[in-house]
């Protein structure tokens, strides 16, 4: 050290340097960074100052092949009105347990507790990758307590309670009762396609997933979405 100003070399032989106004805070940081190496917990500065947005986008471009359409499409909404709003301009390093803390209490208080915990269990993950790829030493999401969810009890329509509120619907009657006979859920429903129904064995088969284009804001059914291996029978609402 001289003037004030700490120098090491990083695991890759790269010489680094910091400015002190105080020799003992220049030793004192030198300190640090020595036992960070020798722990192997050590950090590049440049590589954590990437922000939480354009390494997410890296994970996502990374994982998407890997993901299904509808997994796809429900990371990258959450990204868009969860954790964007919030950490994309944040650099890695500067993320806190303090702050990720308070912003999973915010969060719950905004929005149920299952769209919060998928939040922070998708930012967690993506913080993971961040430590494996040794941008920070540590993730800041670890031991986050997160909201409970609820205990719903689940009510079950009678066929006469199915039949009255598919008579409410006015143009969504068939829908209604598509859902509601065949156990179809929404997304299935939505992507149902002519060549899926069979009416002389009263089975749907080979039924797909339906993807919400956030970009034309409906729903679509891309080649790659899974197709649902069993049948599901038509059952008569008479």
């Amino acid at each position: 050290m001289a003037g004030g100003r700490a120098r090491y070399r990083g695991p890759g032989g790269r010489e680094r340097s910091k400015t002190f106004d105080r020799w003992v805070d220049a030793d004192r940081w030198l300190a640090g960074v020595s036992f960070a190496i020798a722990r192997g917990e050590w950090t590049d500065p440049a590589r954590s100052r990437v922000t939480v947005g354009d390494w997410s986008r890296q994970w996502l471009t990374a994982k998407a092949p890997s993901l299904k359409a509808t997994t796809r499409e429900s990371y990258r909404s959450i990204l868009k009105t969860c954790i964007w709003p919030t950490w994309e301009r944040i650099p890695l390093a500067a993320v806190t347990h303090s702050d990720m803390a308070a912003w999973v209490a915010r969060l719950s208080a905004q929005m149920g507790a299952s769209r919060c915990r998928k939040s922070a269990i998708l930012l967690s993950g993506i913080m993971s990758a961040a430590v494996r790829d040794q941008r920070i030493s540590r993730n800041p999401c670890d031991g986050v307590s997160l909201p409970r969810l609820p205990d719903h009890r689940q009510h079950f329509l009678t066929m006469a309670e199915l039949q009255d509120l598919a008579d409410r619907a006015g143009a969504y009657r068939l829908t209604i009762l598509v859902l509601g006979l065949s156990g179809l859920r929404f997304g299935e429903c939505a992507a149902l396609c002519v060549r899926s129904v069979d009416l002389m064995r009263r089975r749907l088969r080979g039924v797909r997933v339906g993807v919400r284009d956030q970009r034309a804001h409906d729903l679509v059914h891309p080649e790659d979405a899974p197709v649902t291996r069993r049948a599901h029978p038509l059952v008569t609402d008479r």
